[in-house]
């Protein structure tokens, strides 16, 4: 059985699929920062850091609310 992390992480990708996100990241390390910052809201430590470089790439990244709605418990968080 896969892991949480793991299921977590195909729904992101299937999300990216989807939405054809790809053309408005420059580069998939953008993407993965991204995404590592969407998880990163789930850390009180991290959660503002998170949030402020997830608003600094909203402009270039017009689908990151739909990563942000479908990422389980960061809509609650927020």
């Amino acid at each position: 059985m896969s892991s949480t992390k793991e299921k977590e992480n195909l729904l992101v990708k299937d999300i990216l699929l989807t939405e054809d996100a790809s053309e408005a990241i420059s580069t998939s390390e953008d993407l993965s920062k991204i995404i590592e910052w969407v998880y990163e809201l789930k850390d009180v430590n991290k959660r503002v850091n998170s949030l402020i470089q997830l608003s600094k790439k909203r402009e270039g990244f017009p689908d990151l609310a739909v990563y942000l709605w479908y990422t389980p418990g960061v809509i609650s968080l927020l």
